[in-house]
């Protein structure tokens, strides 16, 4: 059975919350508040200190219906509707979500490692489950710092990930040998890296440790935006007793991250916007 889809287009944001009262009682399964197109602003980024942008004055509304009587959804929409506004019916075919959510998921090859979701982990793939944002190794920061971590003909010792995510390099290179410790500020993706831990049998502790709160180690991973890599860069020297690879670097902040570190560089990637760099001792 096909889903239609309302929108309101350009409804003043005040009448936002009694115009979604008039949709649920008319029968709406959902409604949805979103920006008009062109009208959403930047991303906040963990650097910005300065208020948000304001809120523009129109917003699109979406509701859904299965079988919506529309003169009747219009007339009990009419008190909130002025001249700008504007009313449009699509049709949404039925979709299997589950299908279509794996298949947005499909196995990585970075290098000789092979990362795939549960549903379609073979044998010796590292088994990720995919997150709200935390890393499914599919981004080029991660596969940089992978990458890089697999250039390494070094014992396997001790290891950091700091901004671990998902845990990917903290669990790359558990199944290395080393013995890891990743941390970040989300404790949703802290539990998900733990399940995949666990998913692969593998042994990894994960904590929301900042920087300058850890003891030093052999390896240390830190995929971070380049504003944090600067910010932390007196701890990430201390931490990194041996090779110290950064990822997550816009290439314009390549400069401002290399002048913070005082190490010898020995290796970088780039990846279209993104690049890596490996730090020696």
């Amino acid at each position: 059975m096909s889903t239609w889809a309302l929108e309101v287009q350009s409804l003043r944001r005040s009448r936002v919350k009694a115009a979604s009262g008039a949709l649920f009682a008319l029968g709406a399964m959902g409604v949805q508040e979103d920006w008009m197109p062109g009208t959403a602003p930047p991303p906040r980024q963990p650097w910005d200190t300065g208020p948000p942008a304001p809120r523009p004055d129109r917003v699109l509304l979406r509701a859904w219906f299965e079988e919506p009587e529309r003169s009747a959804i219009l007339g009990g929409l009419t008190p909130w509707l002025d001249d700008r506004t504007e009313i449009v019916w699509r049709e949404e075919p039925e979709v299997d979500w589950e299908a279509e959510s794996q298949a947005s998921f499909p196995p990585i090859q970075v290098g000789s490692l092979r990362i795939a979701p549960p549903w379609s982990a073979e044998p010796g793939d590292l088994v990720i489950e995919p997150g709200s944002g935390f890393g499914t190794g599919d981004h080029p920061t991660t596969r940089q710092a992978l990458l890089l971590f697999q250039q390494l003909d070094i014992p396997a010792t001790t290891a950091l990930d700091i901004g671990c995510g998902s845990g990917i390099l903290a669990l790359a290179a558990a199944r290395a040998g080393w013995t890891v410790h990743g941390t970040d500020i989300e404790e949703p993706a802290l539990a998900n890296a733990r399940r995949n831990a666990e998913m692969n049998g593998l042994v990894a502790t994960f904590d929301t440790a900042q920087p300058h709160a850890l003891a030093p180690a052999d390896l240390v991973f830190a995929n971070l935006h380049a504003e944090l890599l600067v910010r932390f860069a007196d701890d990430l020297h201390r931490l990194a007793r041996g090779p110290l690879i950064l990822a997550g670097i816009l290439a314009d902040k390549e400069t401002a991250v290399r002048a913070a570190f005082r190490r010898p560089l020995v290796d970088r990637l780039q990846d279209g916007e993104w690049v890596a760099l490996r730090y020696g001792p």
